[in-house]
This record gives structure tokens, C-alpha cells and sequence, in this order.
């Protein structure tokens, strides 16, 4: 039996190195994984041409069916891929900001939150209910009102502040998660 494949999207300083550790705990829970940042250091770059860069890695995994964890801003590029191809299945968003987050000034974070404003609107409560926003109890950076969105799934964790959340979420709520990406 084949393992489902996991991708996960490191937020805006593109760290792989970090990611590497969570994946391998990951990997323990039975999933293929791949750590593929987005390009968030670019951020003078087109979104358009960086989303359309990140599918196209995605594509070359070869897969049918993939799901997602976003981390950070990661979460944001994790919705816009959701989108655009049907062989993602589900999204997991941590610490992810759905609105503007004025502490960061990154252009291609602003414009891939406007994207994703504008997608969740028009998502159908089927589509929403493929993405679950995982976010603490304080988050000095995302503020976990601009990490919640009507129709989205939620899970509020038992952290305080924006790395510690993102690595409590990644590993202690990681059973939780996996529940979340093997349902239906």
C-alpha cells in the first residue's frame, strides 16, 4: 500500500532545514513527505508566476492526490494551490495569516492574502471544509483572529506565540492533524 503524500510549505523565510525534522515525524505517521518552500525570500517576484512555479514542483511529484500544510504564510500559498488543482485534497493552514498582516512587509505575502481573501469567498462550504486553520492561543505575529474565516475548520491549540504554535502543531497536535487529513 502506497503512502499519501504530504507537502509542506515552510512560511516566509523559506527554512526547509526545520521543515526536514518535522517531516521525518511525519513520515513516522505513515505519509510520503516533501518540504517545498514557496519563494517568500522573492518577494519583489510576480505572484502569479511564483504560484504557477509551486504547482508545477507539485505537478512533478507525479502524484494524484496530495495534501498540504501550510505553515505561516506557507498556509496562504498552501489555499491558492488548493484552488487551482483538483489533486489536492486537503489543507492544513498553521498560524496562517486570511488577512492583512501589517508587522510584515513582504509583497508577495500582501498579494497572496488578497488572493486568498478573495478565494475564500467564493468557496462553496464543501471546499472549506478541506482546510483547517490551526492556530494558538496568542500569536504575537499572526494574531489568531487573522488565522480564523467563517466555513473553514478550526482547531485553537494549547500554545502561546507564533513559533512555538507552528512547533506544537507540527508535532504534539500531529495525530490530531492526521485525523483531520484522513477523513473521507
Amino acid at each position: 500500500m502506497s503512502r499519501p503524500t504530504l507537502v509542506i510549505i515552510p512560511g516566509i523565510g523559506d527554512r526547509t532545514a526545520v521543515y526536514d525534522l518535522f517531516a521525518v515525524a511525519w513520515r513516522l505517521l505513515g505519509f510520503s513527505v516533501h518540504v517545498i518552500p514557496f519563494g517568500w525570500r522573492d518577494y519583489y517576484a510576480d505572484l502569479t508566476v511564483k504560484n504557477r512555479d509551486f504547482l508545477s514542483k507539485l505537478k512533478n511529484l507525479g502524484e494524484d492526490s496530495i495534501d498540504i500544510i501550510g505553515v505561516s504564510a506557507g498556509g496562504t500559498a498552501a489555499i491558492m494551490a488548493y484552488d487551482q488543482d483538483n489533486m489536492i485534497r486537503r489543507v492544513i493552514a498553521v498560524c496562517t495569516p486570511f488577512d492583512e498582516l501589517p508587522s510584515v512587509k513582504n509583497r508577495l505575502l500582501e498579494d497572496s492574502i488578497i488572493v486568498v481573501q478573495r478565494t475564500l469567498k467564493r468557496f462553496d462550504t464543501k471546499e472549506k471544509s478541506n482546510i483547517l486553520s490551526v492556530y494558538g492561543l496568542y500569536d504575537e505575529i499572526v494574531a489568531t483572529y487573522m488565522s480564523r474565516y467563517s466555513g473553514i475548520k478550526e482547531l485553537r491549540i494549547w500554545s502561546l506565540w507564533h513559533a512555538p504554535s507552528v512547533f506544537v502543531a507540527m508535532t504534539l497536535y500531529a495525530l490530531c492533524l492526521k485525523h483531520f487529513l484522513k477523513q473521507g
